[in-house]
């Protein structure tokens, strides 16, 4: 899995989203997870949107793991589809998160991503 395939993954995933510039000119990971910013919208939003960069960066690397130890070619809708999905699994930490997953089904994020993380 080549860098193409991880940066289109990160621009469906936050292209629409209009302060992230200064989050990608970190000179390390935790740069990135320390400025990465709040997203005013809905609580299962808020809890995507803080959930996201853990989500990426996980599954970027068990996929680029995949790709060197077994010779497995990821596709970029393979990536996003598996980071929403490691996303919605993951809001549960979140302090309503096991009440967020009652109230919304998995679709909603897997088919209304860009309104459930900027809150239109």
């Amino acid at each position: 899995m080549g860098c193409t395939v991880i940066n289109r993954a990160w621009q469906s995933l936050s292209g629409h989203v209009v302060n992230l510039d200064g989050v990608l000119h970190q000179q390390d990971i935790k740069g990135v997870l320390e400025s990465w910013p709040k997203q005013s919208c809905s609580n299962l939003g808020n809890a995507v949107w803080q959930t996201l960069p853990y989500a990426f960066l996980w599954c970027t690397w068990r996929m680029r793991n995949q790709g060197i130890f077994r010779g497995k070619d990821t596709s970029c809708s393979e990536l996003i589809k598996a980071i929403k999905l490691t996303t919605w699994e993951w809001i549960e930490v979140a302090k309503e998160g096991a009440a967020l997953k009652r109230e919304h089904p998995v679709a909603e994020i897997l088919l209304n991503w860009e309104n459930v993380t900027t809150g239109d």
